[in-house]
């Protein structure tokens, strides 16, 4: 099966888990389209937005594709900013607490590639996204 979609073609939709805020995700590649490995997504944080404070079992791939934002994250079990900006390319690993914010005046957008449910490790089905509640990167 090959899969081929314009990202225009793929709704914008507002993310509406938890804490997100200002935050709007197009779902390019999914279990609907025959991916059962990895998902592709792109998020659009606006000015003051910010993803989910998430954890989860499988790790994400990020690329920021434009403008600056923030990533908040554990090290050492101290919570840590990281300035991101456009061309870094971040990887989360599994179980690694994490959120983007943007607290900038342009708009913060970012590609994102995770992990499909059950491929964290030592894990059987875990992560199944609720119906009608949408994962975040």
């Amino acid at each position: 099966m090959v899969y081929i979609v314009n990202r225009e073609q793929v709704s914008e939709e507002p993310l509406l888990k938890r804490d997100a805020k200002s935050t709007k995700v197009r779902y390019l590649i999914d279990k609907r389209h025959g991916a059962n490995n990895f998902y592709l997504r792109i998020y659009e944080i606006e000015p003051g937005g910010q993803t989910p404070h998430d954890q989860h079992p499988y790790e994400h791939e990020v690329y920021i594709l434009r403008g600056r934002g923030k990533l908040l994250t554990m090290v050492n079990d101290v919570p840590t900013l990281r300035d991101v900006r456009e061309g870094d390319v971040v990887f989360i690993a599994p179980n690694q607490v994490h959120q983007f914010s943007n607290p900038n005046e342009e708009t913060f957008q970012m590609l994102c590639v995770r992990g499909a449910e059950g491929l964290g490790p030592g894990t059987e089905k875990a992560a199944v996204e609720e119906e009608g509640e949408a994962s975040s990167c």
